[in-house]
């Protein structure tokens, strides 16, 4: 949740992108934090307080014209869902997946986001920029 709040501190126009590679690390780092692993003992709180986070988040990048406005919510948590699936599978060797593997795809759903007039950003991330924490 520290983490997830930097993103709080960063501009509209990068906001969400810090938001979801800081997951994302996070997500690859601790690979066992997989709150549908958990069951009834995820910590039901913290996933609200993360879902409530990166809708702000997304309202915040739609109101200067970052993101495009057909984006929502949902989209948010099916790309951390992606990048779980994506983490996961680069700890099977069968499906030959680099470790970073998770960063690019993080970069195309990001640039799947944007709004077209925001070329500077997807130029970003097709270039793979993507911060760690």
């Amino acid at each position: 949740i520290d983490l997830a709040r930097q993103a709080e501190a960063a501009g509209p126009d990068g906001c969400v992108d810090l938001f979801l590679e800081t997951v994302g690390w996070e997500l690859a780092q601790k690979t066992g934090f997989s709150h549908t692993m958990w069951g009834d003992l995820a910590p039901s709180a913290e996933i609200a307080e993360l879902a409530s986070i990166s809708a702000a988040l997304l309202a915040r990048a739609q109101s200067v014209g970052v993101i495009r406005p057909d984006v929502v919510p949902a989209d948010i948590a099916a790309a951390v869902s992606a990048l779980r699936g994506i983490i996961a599978s680069t700890n099977d060797a069968r499906y030959g997946l680099p470790q970073e593997a998770w960063r690019r795809h993080l970069a195309y759903v990001l640039a799947g986001f944007r709004s077209a007039r925001d070329d500077a950003l997807h130029r970003r991330a097709a270039r793979g920029g993507i911060h760690q924490p």
